[in-house]
């Protein structure tokens, strides 16, 4: 099985050949373990961190036509927040809508990559159906994949080119001597978010995309509690995760 980039959005390639399974913010190894009847009846099984994945998982339906169902299960308790959900209603918006002449996801203001054929894009939300099972236990899910015909591939395999985005040069700096201060862990790495954005160094990273770095950043925490430390209400605070 081709994929998009593989080393960098990793997924599981299963032994089966028309079924994809998506499994939001769950972690796709944790659910295997749990019905390891996935690996057998599913080409592919991947995670949808963010909108972007959105584009990651269109170019690898595009290289692999014989996946003609997707399963999306977001029961998962992240799967479940704001920031879990986003990349998901992305994913219902285009299959709903389709997309746009210059790439927007109609029902959407999410642009997908510039660079794909979206003529090919709205060929595979036509051919390929996309199952929300989010309502129902694993291996009810396992059973109704199983119970999905196969069909045969609609279209052949299409590649589109690796996508960069454009990425602004540094503000000037004297690139020393960074520090960001704040009364909680929350609030100076928001400030240290703006001083990498404004001013970091622009670099390619092992996979070949564009990233901007700022090295040797000292934080000076005011008043946090080690042991009870502050997360505003809108973050998720990552503590466990409901497989079930």
């Amino acid at each position: 099985m081709e994929l998009y980039l593989p080393e960098k959005y990793k997924v599981l390639v299963g032994e089966g050949a028309h079924i994809g399974l998506c499994t939001v913010w769950s972690d796709p190894s944790l659910v295997t373990s749990q019905v390891p009847q996935f690996i057998t009846s599913c080409a592919i099984i991947g995670t949808l961190y963010s909108k972007e994945g959105v584009n990651i998982m269109l170019r690898n339906l595009c290289l692999n036509p014989q996946i003609t169902h997707v399963f999306v299960w977001g029961r998962g308790q992240l799967s479940q927040t704001p920031t879990g959900k986003a990349g998901w209603s992305v994913l219902v918006n285009l299959w709903q809508n389709g997309v746009a002449d210059d790439g927007t996801v109609k029902g959407d203001n999410f642009k997908l990559h510039e660079n794909m054929d979206f003529s090919v894009i709205n060929n595979v939300i036509k051919n390929v159906q996309l199952i929300d099972v989010s309502e129902m236990d694993l291996q009810d899910v396992a059973q109704k994949i199983t119970a999905v015909e196969k069909k045969d591939s609609y279209m052949q395999p299409v590649s589109f080119p690796v996508y960069q985005r454009e990425a602004s040069g540094p503000l000037p700096s004297e690139e020393v001597g960074w520090v960001v201060r704040g009364r909680k862990t929350a609030n100076a790495w928001i400030k240290a978010i703006d001083r990498i954005v404004r001013y970091g160094k622009i670099k390619t990273d092992e996979y070949g995309s564009k990233i901007k770095e700022l090295g040797a950043v000292t934080w000076v925490i005011e008043e946090e509690d080690s042991q009870n430390p502050y997360i505003p209400e809108d973050w998720e605070r990552i503590e466990k995760c409901d497989w079930t």
